[in-house]
């Protein structure tokens, strides 16, 4: 789904083949069976027009890490480079502006499209979880303006790292606090004590 100024543009679909059956698991939570993928193109034939569609853009996608794995293994199986898209990790977005649980019980895509009330609403398939995407983003995006001003792709790229690090750091002050608790157990001493049991039981 491609969107310029809050509106969605362009939209780009297509059911890749790939080469191997379905797993019932997937087909229970897709939809997707092998009989629908029987005519479909390869991702050879796909992924070229998937390039050409996003290109110039910025890329977002829920969970991007996930998404990005499967692409960037499809353009190294192709013996092409990966074109190095910036990518905006809604997920990341989310975690930093929406309050759990006063807010939403979590930051998956499901929760923040029902929160957000997207006109889509995800169902594990590419089209509808890009459509309810782009709408979490864009309330995602009115939010930083409002809240601090964030304006360009710079400014979001600093006010993430700042954010990541605050909390990172939270993270290990709170570790380092329950470890120096009197007779507190190390993390390391807590694997040791769980191996030597499992050792025994053996």
């Amino acid at each position: 789904v491609r969107v310029h100024g809050g509106a969605v543009v362009a939209e780009f679909g297509s059911l890749v083949n790939p080469g191997t059956s379905v797993p019932p698991a997937i087909t229970e939570l897709t939809g997707i069976s092998d009989q629908m993928l029987t005519s479909a193109p390869p991702v050879a034939d796909v992924l070229p027009a998937v390039l050409a569609f996003a290109e110039g853009s910025v890329l977002a996608a829920h969970n991007a890490p996930f998404d990005l794995a499967f692409l960037t293994a499809a353009c190294a199986g192709m013996g092409c480079d990966w074109p190095g898209f910036e990518v905006l990790d809604t997920v990341r977005l989310a975690r930093h502006l929406m309050a759990t649980p006063q807010e939403v019980p979590d930051r998956k895509l499901a929760t923040l499209a029902s929160f957000f009330g997207t006109p889509v609403r995800p169902s594990h398939r590419a089209l509808d979880d890009a459509r309810a995407t782009a709408v979490v983003l864009g309330e995602l995006l009115g939010r930083l303006t409002d809240r601090v001003g964030v304006m360009t792709l710079d400014d979001l790229d600093g006010w993430l790292a700042a954010r990541d690090a605050e909390t990172a750091a939270r993270y290990s002050a709170a570790r380092d606090a329950a470890d120096a608790r009197p007779g507190a157990e190390s993390v390391l001493e807590r694997w040791l004590g769980w191996l030597l049991r499992a050792l025994r039981r053996h």
